[in-house]
């Protein structure tokens, strides 16, 4: 115990972290360069095609400047500009372009280079993004010392979920990263009609808003809820004019065909969500796992829903923001559709309650160091990053997500604490608000 405790404060004190966080993203440019320099027919040295995830961004591109904008979802179509890029891959072997239209606007100017160079421009739009979403979050925090900042950004960009399964994959969860610290950035700056525009750009994967959506109802939000509808009228109409009228709404319609579509073959490994988790445990193909994953969204919605009731009456920034990280974090397991690189995403939970634990302290006291909580916290951080790295062989060997597990023991312990404030915090203003007695006159 004594030694995990060494651990756990040598990492939290961010020496370590650093240097580990600097060895990492050094290692994975040298990989990236390594692929690009060895590159044949888009095969890399190290044998997949380059930028794993990519091709299905590329082809989008590709299908819309070549005037078939309105095959846009025509698997049979996607699957030959697919083979194109790829040639060695099977007959039977596509990934199809399954998001909105409007997500495709940036392929069709990336797509007119050559696809190695579109990768790398895509792969330092993702950085960019991501770096520019961290400090966002940051900019809720007030003054923060300049190399805990530097810190922040060197262990954000060290985490596996980013640096290896959206960056050398050519993942979107970057921007939904960015789109969320960008809501949540203005939320907290007093504008929200803005922050709800920022949120309808995570329509591009509907399944990251299935928590916050309902809750921002809950908690009488309207102004976000007026900013978010105009931000999808907006998306809506970039669609229309990308693709046209007709194969945008055709769009729900392939979404509902492509979750048939891959049921066989779900590679359950590579997702955490608690839907995913018990279809790996379990092995079964059956609806249960799924009614799993609606009953934990409804339980979500359920327990963060009555502190979200609470958010107009307090209006308190700090317990909004912390509102903000717990429906960000939960949004990752109670779900039917979060892959391991969307782990992304709780990047913005992490550095808000690291806040709140008092870690991007500078100048904070030995008796914080001891606080029970705070390694408590810290050693959830250290088995986080650690569990990232090995998650998926784990899953492979014994059919057990561990970061499911780690998420799901983070979001428990993390709400037990947000819950008991809460309640000190209504009890300390019941009180104010009580009328004190006067003393009788003598």
């Amino acid at each position: 115990m004594r030694f995990w405790k060494f651990i756990v404060n040598r990492w939290a004190r961010l020496e370590p972290a650093v240097v580990v966080s600097v060895t990492t993203i050094i290692f994975v440019s040298l990989v990236l360069l390594t692929s690009l320099l060895t590159l044949k027919d888009n095969y890399s040295i190290f044998g997949p095609g380059l930028g794993a995830d990519y091709p299905q961004f590329y082809c989008a591109g590709q299908l819309i400047r070549a005037g078939q904008a309105d095959r846009l979802y025509d698997l049979q179509l996607q699957q030959e500009y697919y083979h194109q890029i790829l040639p060695n891959e099977g007959e039977t072997s596509y990934l199809p372009y399954v998001y909105p239209p409007f997500f495709s606007v940036p392929f069709i100017l990336l797509s007119q280079t050559s696809y190695h160079i579109s990768f790398l421009l895509w792969a330092l739009i993702l950085v960019g993004l991501y770096l520019a979403g961290v400090l966002l979050v940051c900019s809720t925090m007030g003054p923060l010392n300049r190399k805990i900042k530097l810190r922040i950004l060197l262990l954000a960009a060290a985490f596996p979920p980013f640096i290896m399964e959206s960056v050398l994959s050519g993942q979107t969860p970057p921007f939904g990263f960015f789109a969320f610290s960008l809501a949540f950035a203005l939320q907290h700056h007093g504008k929200p009609v803005s922050a709800g525009m920022a949120l309808s750009l995570c329509t591009y994967k509907p399944t990251l808003l299935v928590l916050i959506l309902p809750l921002v109802f809950i908690g009488r939000q309207w102004k976000l809820i007026q900013g978010f509808i105009y931000g999808c009228f907006a998306l809506a109409a970039i669609s229309v004019c990308v693709v046209g009228f007709e194969p945008f709404l055709n769009y729900l319609e392939f979404l509902f065909s492509y979750v048939k579509l891959t049921k066989e073959g779900f590679r359950t490994y590579k997702y955490v969500d608690i839907a995913s988790f018990v279809r790996l445990l379990s092995g079964t193909t059956s609806k249960t796992p799924s009614y799993v994953g609606f009953s934990g969204i409804l339980l979500a919605i359920t327990l963060l829903g009555r502190l979200w009731f609470q958010l107009p009456e307090r209006d308190d920034a700090r317990f909004s923001k912390l509102l903000w990280s717990h429906t960000i974090l939960w949004t990752l397991v109670m779900n039917v559709y979060v892959g391991m690189y969307e782990v992304v995403i709780a990047v913005v939970a992490l550095i808000c309650l690291s806040e709140e634990h008092g870690l991007l302290d500078a100048n904070r006291n030995q008796s914080t160091e001891k606080d029970a909580q705070t390694f408590q916290f810290r050693s959830q951080l250290l088995t986080l990053f650690t569990v990232c790295w090995i998650s998926q062989f784990v899953a492979l060997l014994i059919h057990i997500q561990l970061l499911t597990i780690v998420l799901t023991w983070i979001g428990i312990t993390q709400f037990s604490h947000l819950t008991h404030k809460s309640n000190d915090s209504l009890s300390s203003i019941h009180n104010a608000d009580e009328p004190t007695a006067e003393c009788p006159l003598t």
